[in-house]
C-alpha cells in the first residue's frame, strides 16, 4: 500500500488537532496526552499498513484524552 500523503498529515486530520509527532527507537508507539504528542517507533521491517494501524490507535487516545490529566 502506498499513501498519497504524510502519515503525520494523516494523524492531525484524525485527531482534529496539530498534534507533535516523533519517531523513535522504541518498541511500541505511545501518546503522551500533557504535550499532546504521538510517538511511533522506528522499526526495520514496518510496513505501511502496520503504521497506518498504530497511528489509528495512537490517534484514538488524542481523541478520547483530556489535554490536562
Amino acid at each position: 500500500m502506498t499513501r498519497p500523503f504524510p502519515i503525520e498529515q494523516f494523524a492531525r486530520l484524525l485527531s482534529r488537532e496539530k498534534l507533535t509527532i516523533h519517531r523513535k527507537p522504541i518498541p511500541t508507539a505511545a501518546f503522551d496526552p500533557r504535550t499532546r504528542t504521538l510517538i511511533l517507533p522506528v522499526w526495520t521491517h514496518m510496513a505501511p499498513d502496520e503504521e497506518m494501524l498504530l497511528v489509528i490507535h495512537e490517534v484514538g487516545h488524542a481523541l478520547f484524552s483530556p489535554s490536562n490529566p
